[in-house]
């Protein structure tokens, strides 16, 4: 009996530490991610009243930054792809996390950066999600979570078979059961995704001197990082809500201090 409670205070113990830790580290990713956002409105805002072409997409450069902790390297060059992180980095995972077997046929490389604080607002998002999913939260429940889940996304990296294999998936699907005006809106794919994407589509475009042009498309990248923030009143009924495709970003951090995961 004395060896069981021995045993038993010592897991106690040893889950303790890992708990206490993870407060700290969500404090700081969502202080990051509330700065990160400031930025990126800061940057649109600039973006929407520059005086050259040239301004516009230096100002969207800098939104499209706060995303994925990194410029797109179109400035620059003036042409070619967006720089990305890949699947694995985005993830913070590797092909060891699904199955020997899927690892020992591909060249496992390590992840390319495994600092979440060098990743934006996804990374840290996902990270403040992973860890408080760990402890036990819901983030099908909680409304911090979900307000979250609405800037962030709503997919996990899960695991699949192939022919018995275990393999990495992207889960796009496990909100089956939401309605199907959840499937029809943004916020299942995340809404700084929209934002992302716009900053994409000034950078590459050319406006060929159109100031007006690149102006109009700089207000809608705004109106984009906007919605982060403010999220959407769904239901019409005045609020905005810590539900799915209602609550953003402010909605998350008033849920946060409320529930004592920030200052």
């Amino acid at each position: 009996m004395c060896k069981q409670l021995l045993l038993g205070l010592a897991l106690l113990l040893v889950a303790l530490p890992a708990a206490a830790q993870d407060t700290p580290d969500v404090s700081a990713h969502l202080n990051a991610i509330s700065a990160l956002a400031n930025d990126a409105l800061a940057a649109s805002e600039s973006a929407a009243t520059a005086s050259s072409v040239a301004d516009v997409k230096v100002a969207a450069d800098a939104v499209f930054a706060t995303v994925w902790g990194m410029p797109s390297g179109i400035v620059e060059s003036q042409h070619g792809a967006v720089a990305s992180h890949g699947w694995k980095t985005r993830w913070q995972t590797t092909y060891h996390d699904f199955g020997e077997r899927y690892a020992k046929r591909y060249d496992d490389t390590p992840v390319e950066i495994n600092d979440v604080t060098q990743l934006g607002i996804v990374g840290r998002g996902r990270a403040v999600r992973k860890a408080l999913v760990d402890a036990g939260r819901d983030d099908r429940t909680d409304g911090f979570l979900i307000a979250l889940n609405n800037v962030i996304g709503w997919m996990k990296m899960d695991d699949g078979r192939t022919k018995g294999e275990v393999q990495p998936r992207v889960d796009m699907t496990r909100m089956w059961d939401a309605p199907k005006t959840f499937w029809n809106s943004t916020a299942d794919t995340g809404w700084l995704h929209e934002v992302h994407a716009q900053a994409v589509n000034i950078l590459k475009t050319d406006y060929e001197g159109d100031l007006d042009m690149a102006k109009a498309h700089a207000a809608d990248l705004q109106m984009l990082v906007k919605k982060v923030f403010d999220g959407l009143d769904g239901d019409g009924d005045g609020t905005v809500a810590p539900v799915i495709m209602e609550g953003g970003l402010n909605v998350a951090m008033a849920q946060a201090k409320a529930q004592g995961l920030v200052e």
